[in-house]
């Protein structure tokens, strides 16, 4: 019996450690968003269309292939949560993440649902807002004719106001 209650114990406290770590990277990469992720944007990576792409000096905790992309009227915080999962892993990994950002930013951001529309291809995910700073866990396929998906998160700093 001891064995099981230390080995519970020592789960919780992996799980804690694991949310106080990614916890302090989402609070502070949403901190420098005005900054347009200076504190974190490393060499450039890559031009796509005339948007600049920056690597990023951090992973944030469980993810990867995290950068920075700079466009005319926002900047970008993005990483890869989860790549090649079905659509039904992918929505559950998605609200399983939702649960873990909202006790991140408490209440100081509103949560609600990703609009579906024909223009942009997301197919699930959570929107958390707060003035010029948006921060959505979506769910992407890898095209219209393969089963699987990917899923992101993305903190975006917007030079006007959300409306």
């Amino acid at each position: 019996m001891r064995v099981i209650y230390f080995l519970f114990l020592q789960c919780s406290f992996i799980f804690s450690s694991a949310q106080s770590i990614f916890s302090s990277q989402l609070k502070a990469i949403i901190g420098d968003s005005t900054n347009k992720f200076q504190k974190f944007k490393a060499s450039f990576k890559e031009l796509q269309l005339s948007d600049s792409v920056f690597h990023s000096n951090i992973t944030l905790s469980g993810t990867k292939d995290n950068d920075i992309m700079v466009t005319k009227g926002m900047t970008l915080y993005r990483t890869i949560v989860i790549d090649s999962v079905t659509e039904r892993k992918g929505k559950k990994i998605i609200n399983e993440w939702q649960e873990k950002i909202l006790q991140t930013l408490g209440g100081r951001f509103t949560l609600e649902k990703t609009k579906i529309q024909s223009w942009n291809p997301t197919k699930y995910g959570w929107k958390f807002n707060c003035g010029n700073v948006s921060v959505n866990l979506d769910l992407y396929p890898h095209n219209p004719n393969f089963p699987f998906y990917w899923v992101c998160l993305g903190v975006t700093y917007f030079s006007k106001e959300i409306q």
